[in-house]
């Protein structure tokens, strides 16, 4: 049961020292910093690629229009 677990987890950290419970804190920071670390590292950024171009080519705008005289926009990389 997961109340249970915590009863053992506070148990054991108020028969400790100060020490051991600031210990016990900062390895918890450390594991969710290393957790965000890892999880934007594996992060899928495809949905953001029609936004950006790549480094060094601006983009452009060019217009067109159709033959029923709809105007239509295109994005291209210099």
């Amino acid at each position: 049961n997961f109340d249970v677990g915590l009863f053992a987890i506070f148990s054991l950290l108020s028969s400790g020292t100060i020490y051991d419970y600031l210990n016990f804190i900062k390895l918890i920071i450390v594991t969710l910093f290393l957790a965000a670390m890892i999880y934007v590292a594996v992060a899928d950024d495809s949905a953001d690629t029609h936004i950006t171009a790549r480094v060094g080519k601006p983009l452009y705008i060019k217009e067109y229009t159709d033959p029923d005289g709809t105007v239509h926009f295109t994005q291209l990389e210099g």
